[in-house]
């Protein structure tokens, strides 16, 4: 049986002054933030092309100033590394360019044994050009398996996003793919583009895609839903749709076809700062409570306007996921009072496994009634240990406080409480809450913010 090589990490200068690195098979070079010059960078080539023996290699060269012509040195370095399978490249924030990206990107084709490869480029000025090669590249890299792609600050816009679904469709091995494609200028021609060769990645079951501050719209979202139904090997998704143009329309849809994920376990879905009401928190809720298998689940709807109705309909399906352990729910700014939070405090005592939970309801009305129903629905889970919850910014007085301090020091197994209850309380009622808390058995962590 082979042992794996632990792994040697060095500075530039460490890995410069090296006398010999041919056997090392587990690299890391860590310059980070370094002001390198030229002759470093060609130092650095002309250092790595003799570990031939290499089968690890992460390079840190991010906030540095590395330019076209510096990535071209390293490209070529990387081009020798014949027998590497798990690479990671991390180039954030520097000069690369369309020029230094496509020479770094067009180098990988020499690495044929690649299984796992980590591109990390965002901050780089780099537009559809720069991108254009990778389809190119990855066709060789036939033993892909795990691969993560970071161009999230760049222009690549819908073009750009074109090139990268057709390169993915090359990589008929590919299982776990990550995408971070945030602040890219990408609309709903270019989601449409990726979700074509979403479908033709015919092995995933690990997607996570950052789709953060574009201008993708119902029609974007829509496509990318429709690639999803057909991945029916899914076991893990994790998509942010956050700061974007998305409806009632775009969610409802996007709902259906997420209804036909049977298989998903892990699901995080981002909605913040869109359009979205109750008519789109409601049909979520919908496809939520046919998702029998899913234990962690995390969904972000701050920033949008799904009011009590909205509440009640996304909370009606969550109370239908009963082996959910794990659940994080950010309704930050959403207009919503007493009814919908009623209905919440219902649905959590039918979460019998949850073991970890955050939700986030500041800065809305919520009033007296629903916060300290709110403790007694946590007495509720018999199995909570970690609770992290936001309450600032709401309607609720000193008394509904201390009646939900009081419920939840009845919290047995609680073992980590975070929590933000905002500064309207007077002094004794803070001193009580508190004193509540630290009745709690188990507790070995807290930190609340009154």
């Amino acid at each position: 049986m082979m042992i794996q090589q632990k792994q040697k990490l060095l500075s530039l200068n460490q890995f410069l002054e090296w006398p010999s690195l041919s056997s090392e098979t587990n690299l890391c070079i860590d310059a980070n933030d370094l002001i390198i010059d030229d002759q470093a960078i060609f130092c650095l080539g002309s250092k790595l092309e003799k570990c031939t023996n290499l089968k690890t290699f992460e390079l840190w060269l991010q906030g540095n100033q590395i330019s076209a012509q510096n990535a071209s040195v390293i490209g070529l370095a990387i081009s020798k590394l014949t027998d590497i399978s798990n690479m990671s490249l991390y180039f954030g924030v520097n000069k690369l360019g369309n020029k230094g990206t496509s020479h770094l990107i067009s180098r990988l084709s020499n690495c044929i044994n690649l299984s796992t490869l980590n591109l990390m480029l965002s901050g780089n000025k780099i537009g559809a050009q720069g991108v254009q090669g990778l389809q190119d590249s990855l066709e060789k890299c036939i033993n892909l398996q795990n691969l993560i792609i970071d161009l999230g600050v760049n222009q690549i816009g819908n073009e750009g996003t074109s090139y990268i679904g057709s390169a993915l469709t090359k990589c008929i091995s590919l299982t776990n793919l990550s995408l971070y494609l945030n602040d890219t200028k990408i609309s709903a021609i270019g989601a449409s583009a990726l979700s074509q060769a979403l479908e033709k990645c015919f092995k995933l079951s690990i997607l996570n895609i950052d789709f953060r501050a574009n201008q993708i719209d119902d029609e974007g979202i829509s496509d990318i839903g429709s690639a999803l139904a057909k991945r029916t090997n899914l076991l893990n998704l994790t998509i942010n749709f956050g700061y974007n143009l998305i409806s009632d329309n775009g969610v409802s849809r996007f709902s259906q076809f997420l209804e036909k994920c049977i298989n998903i376990s892990k699901l995080t879905l981002s909605l913040r700062k869109n359009k979205i009401g109750a008519l789109g928190a409601s049909n979520l809720g919908l496809a939520l409570a046919k998702q029998s298998n899913i234990y962690d689940f995390s969904i972000d709807l701050g920033f949008n306007s799904i009011g009590d109705q909205g509440v009640s309909g996304l909370w009606s399906g969550l109370s239908k996921c009963i082996n959910i352990s794990t659940l994080n729910v950010d309704l930050t700014h959403n207009e919503i009072c007493d009814e919908g939070p009623q209905v919440l405090n219902s649905s959590l005592a039918k979460l019998s496994n949850l073991k970890n939970l955050q939700i986030y309801l500041g800065d809305n009305q919520i009033g007296d009634q629903s916060v300290s129903g709110l403790g007694f629905a946590l007495q509720s889970c018999p199995q909570l240990q970690k609770l992290d919850l936001e309450l600032y910014c709401n309607e609720f007085e000193d008394k509904s406080a201390l009646a939900f301090g009081l419920a939840l020091s009845k919290c047995p197994y609680l073992q980590i409480f975070t929590a933000n209850l905002g500064s309207g309380l007077n002094q004794q009622t803070k001193f009580k809450i508190k004193a509540n808390i630290f009745k709690i058995k188990k507790l070995i962590q807290q930190r609340i913010s009154l």
